[in-house]
């Protein structure tokens, strides 16, 4: 175990961010996870989207067996 957390601070300590480096950084993690949650937002949308059109088509049928019926 203590062979991993001496590699593990080790790595840490190898990485140095000075100045315009942080910020890059730490520009490209927040755009990393920004571009994750428009991945999200989309998937969900494409998601609600087909629940969407699958709802219109059972009402459609209902409506239609309901026509035929009475």
């Amino acid at each position: 175990m203590r062979a991993i957390s001496m590699g593990i601070y080790m790595m840490a300590t190898e990485l140095k961010c000075r100045g315009t480096e942080f910020f890059l950084h730490v520009l490209g993690i927040v755009g990393l996870v920004a571009f994750a949650g428009l991945r999200v937002g989309l998937t969900l949308d494409f998601y609600r989207s087909t629940l969407d059109m699958a709802a219109s088509q059972y009402v459609k049928i209902y409506n239609q067996i309901d026509y035929i019926i009475n």
